[in-house]
């Protein structure tokens, strides 16, 4: 028999997750490396192995989005920025 059992989380969601105060924008770097090389390097980022799924949003709040590859700003006035929903991490 166990006396107790441990157990450890394995994954970990953020919700509309931010970099430097802005939404995170859903390319590594403006406009180029999107969806899961992003995921990806906010997952790592945050001490996780990598993403595990994501969902990306068209951001149109006149909000700026902020990548997390070189920490490039855009602007929803003038451009279609990407943002994501959410990211799942994975261990």
């Amino acid at each position: 028999s166990f006396d107790y059992i441990s157990c450890r989380v394995n994954q970990h969601t953020f919700e509309h997750p931010m970099e430097h105060g802005r939404r995170l924008d859903g390319c590594l770097f403006y406009d180029t490396e999107c969806g899961v090389p992003a995921a990806d390097a906010y997952c790592k980022d945050r001490g996780y192995g990598r993403a595990l799924e994501y969902s990306l949003v068209q951001s149109m709040d006149a909000e700026e989005t902020m990548t997390i590859g070189n920490h490039a700003v855009c602007d929803t006035r003038w451009h279609g920025c990407s943002a994501f929903s959410y990211i799942t991490c994975l261990v």
